[in-house]
């Protein structure tokens, strides 16, 4: 009776574990980088709207979907993301009321494995993608690259601030009366509150 006990609990006690197993592997992943985070953002951008106009200080929102690279054995301490952003029509002389739609991937190198203190995860970061402009009936397309860097800082339960300084770099944009195409540098700040999971 008494061997019937001992095998009848370490059954149940093996079998609680394996229904354990999953929930700690997700666990060791961490509080701080968990398998897939939304993130939906603010966007504040110093644009370069072209000749013979002044940087136009556009506001902007977006959401990000990460996915943790670390599971899959990649490049450590990795993430991916996929974004889209927005800025609504501005009412300056530059914009003329029109907006923007960016849209892409990007990738994230954290500099640590946890991060510092369990409270500041530095990053590097480079992303690209399209970067639609509309106004009234025109639509223009654009390339673009977008590296920069930041912070991340994680908050118990499954939720994270995070804070991005960026270049978006634009190709092929016209400038001035003749049309000529060239490359343009625009200051981009983003802050944003991630659900973790």
């Amino acid at each position: 009776m008494r061997r019937t006990i001992r095998l009848a609990t370490a059954v149940f006690g093996f079998a609680a574990l394996g229904a354990l197993a999953p929930a700690v592997h997700a666990q060791a992943l961490g509080p701080q980088r968990q398998f897939l985070a939304i993130e939906p953002y603010y966007e504040w951008t110093n644009f370069d709207a072209g000749q013979g106009f002044d940087r136009e200080k556009t506001n902007g929102y977006g959401a990000r979907l990460w996915v943790n690279l670390e599971p899959f054995h990649f490049i450590p301490h990795g993430s991916i993301a996929l974004y889209t952003s927005y800025t609504p029509g501005q009412g300056s002389a530059a914009f003329n009321g029109a907006s923007a739609l960016h849209y892409g991937a990007e990738y994230d190198q954290f500099f640590l494995r946890r991060p510092v203190g369990g409270i500041i995860d530095p990053f590097l970061s480079v992303g690209g993608g399209r970067y639609r402009v509309s106004a009234e009936d025109e639509h223009q397309s654009y390339w673009t690259l977008m590296p920069g860097g930041g912070i991340r800082i994680p908050i118990p339960n499954r939720l994270e601030l995070r804070g991005d300084a960026r270049d978006l770099m634009i190709f092929g944009t016209p400038s001035g009366l003749d049309g000529e195409k060239r490359t343009t540098h625009n200051l981009v700040l983003q802050a944003g509150l991630g659900l973790t999971f």
